[in-house]
């Protein structure tokens, strides 16, 4: 996984690198040295992956009230 889809990942989920490294229970600089390095770990790009298209899956199904689904 690219920096840049990390990042719209994050982005879609409304998660914040912060709010990641959390979740993960991992150092804040930890997830930012993965994006400098380029080396998002594979159990991390690929969890990741499956929360942001289960989302995209919700909003979809289930968009939010007032919304149009896509």
């Amino acid at each position: 996984m690219t920096p840049t889809t990390f990042r719209a990942h994050l982005d879609a989920l409304g998660w914040s690198i912060r709010g990641l490294a959390g979740i993960l229970a991992r150092p804040q600089r930890t997830v930012h040295s993965w994006l400098d390095r380029n080396a998002i770990p594979d159990d991390v790009a690929a969890w990741l992956q499956r929360r942001a298209d289960a989302h995209a899956a919700a909003m979809r199904d289930d968009p939010p009230p007032g919304a149009h689904a896509p």
